[in-house]
C-alpha cells in the first residue's frame, strides 16, 4: 500500500479530484497541505491507518462532495485543520433511537469548523424522516442531537435529497439517528401479566424480556413485531432467562418484519431457565425462529 493515497501538497491549488478510490493506505486516504481551491467530488477513502481525510490548517476554500468513508457518504466545506474518518457503530445508541450506519469521527488540531451533509437512504428510516437528524456522541459518551446549540451553529435535514446538515465547531463522533416509539417490556416482578388486547407492540431490539420465575404472560392475541432496524444484529421477540423457572406464555404472534438471514434473531428465546410452557403461539416469517440454550427442560 502507499503511504498516503492522494497528496496535495505546496500550493497545488484549483484542481479538481472525480472518481477516485483511496483505500487501506498506511497513513492517510487523502491529504491536502498548503493546497486550496480544490473540489473533490465522488471519491471513496477508506480503511486508512490514520484518516480517511486529512487538511491542515493552511489547505482554504475546498469543497468535498459525495466522499464515502466506510458506509458513510458525506459532503462538506469547512475551515482550520480538519481530520475525518469512518467510526465503528457505538453499543449505546439512545433508547427509543436507532442508527441507519453511518458514524463519522472528526477531530480538528486548531480552532475549526465544518459544513456537514451526511446522506441516508428513506428505506432505512423506520420511523420516517420527520425525525431524523444529526446526533454527536462526544468524549464523555454523552448523546445529543444537532439542536444543542454547544456544537452546531445551525442544523437540518434535506427529505427531498435525503442528507442531515450541522454546522460543527465542536469535534468527535457523528452519525444520523432516527427516531421511533419502542414498545419494549422488561418484566421483573412474579405473578400474571397481560399485554394489551389486540395490540401490536414494534420494538428496536427484543421486545419481551422475562427476568424473573414464576411469570403468566398472557398476549392477549397482541403482534409482537421486534428487531425492526436493518442495523441490528441480536434481537429477540420475548427473552427468558438465565435461570428463570416456571414460566408460561401464550396467545402470542412473534414476528420481525425485517429479513434476518445474517442476524441473530429469535422469536422466542430461552436461556438456561427450566419450565418453560409455551402454547397458542405464531411464529412468523424470521429464522430460525425460536432458540432454546442448554440446560432448558
Amino acid at each position: 500500500s502507499n503511504n498516503i493515497g492522494i497528496y496535495l501538497q505546496s500550493n497545488s491549488n484549483n484542481n479538481t479530484l472525480t472518481n477516485n478510490t483511496a483505500n487501506s493506505n498506511e497513513y492517510h486516504g487523502i491529504y491536502l497541505h498548503t493546497s486550496s481551491n480544490n473540489s473533490l467530488i465522488n471519491n471513496t477513502a477508506s480503511d486508512n491507518t490514520n484518516w480517511d481525510f486529512f487538511s491542515n490548517e493552511n489547505s482554504k476554500s475546498n469543497t468535498i462532495i459525495n466522499l464515502t468513508t466506510g458506509t458513510t457518504t458525506s459532503s462538506f466545506t469547512y475551515n482550520g485543520a480538519i481530520r475525518l474518518k469512518s467510526a465503528d457503530t457505538p453499543s449505546d445508541i439512545p433508547s427509543g433511537y436507532y442508527d441507519v450506519g453511518r458514524f463519522l469521527e472528526i477531530t480538528n488540531t486548531i480552532p475549526a469548523w465544518i459544513f456537514l451533509n451526511i446522506t441516508y437512504d428513506d428505506s432505512e428510516l423506520i420511523g420516517g424522516e420527520d425525525n431524523v437528524l444529526m446526533w454527536r456522541k462526544d468524549s464523555a459518551e454523552n448523546w445529543t442531537s444537532c439542536t444543542d446549540t454547544s456544537w452546531a451553529d445551525e442544523c437540518g435535514k434535506d427529505e427531498t435529497k435525503n442528507y442531515v446538515y450541522a454546522n460543527i465547531t465542536d469535534f468527535s463522533i457523528f452519525t444520523v439517528l432516527d427516531n421511533i416509539e419502542d414498545d419494549s417490556i422488561s418484566i421483573t416482578e412474579s405473578g400474571f401479566h397481560q399485554l394489551d388486547e389486540n395490540g401490536e407492540y414494534r420494538c428496536v431490539k427484543s421486545c419481551i424480556t422475562i427476568n424473573v420465575s414464576d411469570v403468566i404472560l398472557d398476549c392477549n392475541g397482541s403482534v409482537i413485531n421486534y428487531g425492526i432496524p436493518s442495523t441490528i444484529y441480536h434481537a429477540d421477540g420475548i427473552y427468558i432467562g438465565d435461570n428463570v423457572k416456571n414460566v408460561t406464555v401464550y396467545n402470542c404472534t412473534i414476528y420481525s418484519t425485517t429479513s434476518a438471514t445474517t442476524k441473530d434473531r429469535h422469536g422466542i428465546h430461552i436461556s438456561d431457565s427450566e419450565d418453560i410452557n409455551l402454547y397458542n403461539i405464531t411464529f412468523g416469517a424470521q429464522p430460525p425462529g425460536n432458540k432454546f440454550n442448554t440446560n432448558c427442560i
